[in-house]
């Protein structure tokens, strides 16, 4: 068992204390003679006294409410802090819900923190999505172009079989003319 020992710096403080009380009353009964205010010195010594009457109770019970001010405020914090994720995780999902990606990410990367995952991934998530983006957009005009092809063979070829039906003439007959519209035709 180890006994550390501590000044106690209280029976100090109290001296201190009552040295000062006593010098204010002898300051009061000096501007008592006189005209002057003595209100605020009333105060002080009354304060003075209040402090060298208090136990250690009454600390005691200032400092559990103390205690219990911090947890409710920590508490609070704590609720505070549940409610800004709640409302981030909403917005996230809103935008997920949206579809669009691009807000989706810049919302995340308006949001993020130097702790959070977020911040390693974010920064590359905008460039490759914007790379995706492109492509799709290439591959899309491509095969619009393939079926605007698709389509002109299509009428090419049916505006040939008429012209050889009106004709009267065999759609299977080979000659020359016919094999140059079906060479156009393939290489569209």
């Amino acid at each position: 068992i180890k006994v550390n020992a501590s000044k106690n710096d209280e029976s100090e403080q109290i001296s201190k204390l009552q040295s000062e009380v006593e010098a204010l009353r002898a300051k009061l009964a000096e501007q008592a003679s006189g005209v002057a205010d003595t209100s605020k010195y009333e105060v002080q010594i009354e304060e003075m006294e209040r402090f060298m009457k208090q136990t250690w109770d009454d600390k005691e019970k200032a400092s559990v409410e103390h205690e219990e001010q911090r947890k409710k405020l920590e508490m609070e914090a704590k609720k505070n802090a549940e409610k800004a994720v709640e409302e981030k995780n909403r917005r996230i999902k809103l935008l997920e819900d949206k579809g669009d990606i691009e807000l989706s990410i810049q919302d995340l990367r308006s949001t993020k923190d130097d702790t959070s995952c977020w911040s390693h991934c974010c920064d590359q998530w905008t460039k490759n999505i914007s790379y995706v983006l492109s492509l799709e957009q290439r591959i899309s005009s491509q095969c619009r172009a393939v079926g605007l092809c698709k389509d002109s063979v299509m009428q090419d070829l049916d505006a040939w079989c008429q012209q050889r039906v009106k004709e009267g003439r065999d759609v299977d007959e080979g000659s020359a003319a016919n094999r140059m519209l079906l060479s156009q035709a393939e290489r569209k």
